[in-house]
């Protein structure tokens, strides 16, 4: 009897392996999404949440252009940050000297806002035919266009920063930390 149906068997034994083959696989990743998913309760990642000590590089002074709308949308101003690097980050003595470094607690999405630009969305329909293809082309409805450079500045005021000059001496924060709380919207 046994060689009469060990055909069936044979494949019943493999039909076993193979379904709990795939829910041990199917919870394998289940359980690797779970670990990757950084979601709280609230819906924000916590990546959003979590801060991170980051070094920021600051613009010092002011650059202009007689152009007011010029000005605004590509001159570096005091307080503007150039860009926020990993702590421990190697700086040249040109850096060190030029523009003001500060150590900052931030989330990522906080990182993101330093360094963004103020844009405004222009509707497909208010553009020409050359840009509406262009859009057309890349799938997108709305062509963003730069009107400043920075949406956020740090508030060097705030800080106690007022001299450029001082840091030929060296970087006056070097053992302080900062939060958001020295972060202010462009007017």
């Amino acid at each position: 009897m046994f060689e009469k149906n060990k055909k069936y068997i044979i494949i019943l034994a493999v039909s076993v392996i193979f379904v709990i083959s795939s829910i041990g696989i199917f919870l394998k990743i289940e359980k690797a999404n779970n670990k990757n998913d950084n979601s709280n309760k609230q819906g924000e990642s916590i990546e959003d949440t979590e801060k991170k000590e980051y070094e920021v590089l600051v613009f010092v002074r002011n650059q202009s252009n007689s152009n007011p709308e010029e000005d605004r949308r590509s001159s570096m101003k005091k307080g503007y940050v150039i860009g926020v690097y990993n702590n421990e980050h190697n700086w040249s003595n040109a850096e060190k000297t030029s523009y003001l470094i500060l150590k900052m607690n931030l989330t990522n999405k906080e990182k993101t806002m330093l360094v963004q630009p103020v844009e405004k969305e222009i509707q497909k329909k208010d553009l020409s035919e050359e840009d509406q293809k262009m859009l057309e082309d890349e799938g997108q409805e709305v062509k963003k266009e730069t009107v400043g450079m920075r949406a956020y500045k740090i508030n060097l005021e705030k800080i106690g920063f007022d001299n450029p000059k001082q840091l030929v001496k060296g970087q006056p924060f070097e053992e302080q930390s900062f939060g958001w709380e020295i972060v202010e919207k462009v007017k």
